[in-house]
């Protein structure tokens, strides 16, 4: 606890110095109002002393962090003159500092001339700004400052703790973020891989123009027979993505050009796609023989 209160003055009588004939100093003292003015003073340093070790001696309950007295002029003038004011006074300090509070917090006591005057007030720590503005002159004072210094140093170690392990966060939520991306980037790659393994597993076909209308057309793909113009924007748009290659040249287009169909084709078109695509036909068919549409030159009229 830091201990601070008003200094002891000490009052020097004035002194004349003479000097004799023989150059030997002797001293006399001045008796004047001064003097006893001083002597009063003087008096009243002293019981300051004797009443300051008096509030020393009390024994402070460990809610009281702070403590301060404030003690006027007038208060200390009848304190002296009184001696039995002197006593209740004090046995109210010793009553007030050493009581339990119900929280941690900073007081301030002050002493008038009468007893009417004597009052206390608190403030929880934390709070206690009011504390210290009005004890900055005051008689006695003890204060917790190692402990505020310590508490200081465990609330600036718990916010770097604090700060430290949200960094740490931090940093674990970015490794997972990127190990995320890193295994979609692994498994979009494998799929990819998958799928050229199985285009490169497959072997190429070499067909006609002709060969593929007349497919398209078996299976009712086309409504009609592409215009040139059309077939020739459609090979040169499959060619670009390598899924076929025409063998002859474009300008001359006829139903016997050649025709590459790479095993890229499985990477858009899958069999099961086409399975699909199948059982639409069937279906068609099923719903056509129900609707009792000819289906044979047998169906047909004479």
């Amino acid at each position: 606890m830091n201990i601070s209160g008003v200094g002891l003055k000490f009052y020097q009588n004035n002194v004349a110095t003479t000097k004799n004939v023989n150059n030997t100093e002797k001293f006399a003292l001045e008796k004047t109002e001064s003097t006893r003015e001083l002597s009063e003073a003087e008096e009243m340093e002293l019981f300051k002393k004797e009443f300051y070790e008096d509030l020393s001696k009390i024994t402070i309950h460990k809610t009281l962090n702070n403590v301060a007295i404030n003690i006027s002029e007038a208060g200390f003038k009848a304190m002296k003159d009184d001696p039995e004011y002197r006593e209740k006074i004090l046995s109210l300090l010793k009553r007030d500092l050493g009581s339990s509070l119900a929280r941690n917090c900073s007081a301030v006591f002050t002493v008038g001339a009468t007893i009417k005057e004597y009052r206390g007030d608190s403030w929880p720590v934390g709070y206690d700004s009011e504390f210290y503005a009005r004890s900055q002159d005051s008689f006695f004072k003890k204060t917790s400052e190692k402990k505020d210094r310590q508490k200081e140093l465990l609330e600036e170690y718990m916010e770097k703790r604090t700060q430290a392990e949200r960094q740490q966060q931090e940093m674990l939520d970015e490794k997972i973020a990127k190990a995320e991306r890193e295994r979609s980037g692994l498994a979009r790659a494998w799929s990819s891989k998958q799928q050229m393994a199985k285009a490169s597993a497959s072997v190429q076909v070499v067909t006609t123009l002709g060969g593929v209308n007349g497919k398209a057309g078996e299976f009712r793909v086309l409504s009609g027979i592409p215009s040139p113009t059309e077939l020739r924007r459609t090979i040169t748009f499959l060619k670009k993505y390598q899924i076929i290659e025409p063998l002859d040249v474009l300008e001359e287009l006829g139903e016997n050009t050649r025709l590459v169909i790479y095993p890229t084709v499985h990477a858009v078109l899958s069999g099961e796609d086409i399975r699909k695509l199948l059982e639409t036909f069937s279906e068609e068919d099923d719903i056509g023989e129900e609707a009792g549409l000819p289906g044979t030159f047998e169906d047909m009229p004479e």
